[in-house]
């Protein structure tokens, strides 16, 4: 419920006031970290809300661009768990459903997680 409430606050807020927020919040948790210091929770909370406000309209925008390719990268690393890389490609899948893209790392990870589990 907590989410809820929040995030129909965040839709509310000014558009451009929110990018400005989202920038510098995931600058905060990403920057200059190792792969594995990285508070994964806040993140992807963040670019879930980034991937839900995101439009067709928008995705030429430099942070729905970013925060895609963020998503992607972690994917596509091997350092992080299954879990999270699952919770990634949940974010990408948001990102592609809403814009009509394709992102064939998405195949990729779900194929290695499979191969790792048996």
């Amino acid at each position: 419920m907590i989410y809820n409430r929040n995030f129909a606050l965040v839709l509310k807020c000014d558009p451009v006031y929110l990018q400005q927020t989202f920038k510098m919040m995931l600058l905060y948790f990403v920057l200059n970290r190792p792969l594995k210091s990285i508070n994964h929770n806040k993140v992807s909370f963040v670019l879930y809300l980034i991937a839900k406000l995101c439009t067709i309209s928008s995705i030429s925008n430099p942070l729905f661009e970013a925060a895609f390719q963020i998503c992607v990268y972690f994917v596509s690393s091997t350092e992080i768990s299954p879990a999270l890389t699952l919770r990634y490609c949940g974010i990408i899948y948001e990102f592609c459903c809403k814009n009509q893209l394709y992102c064939p790392e998405i195949i990729d990870s779900f194929t290695r997680l499979v191969k790792s589990q048996t």
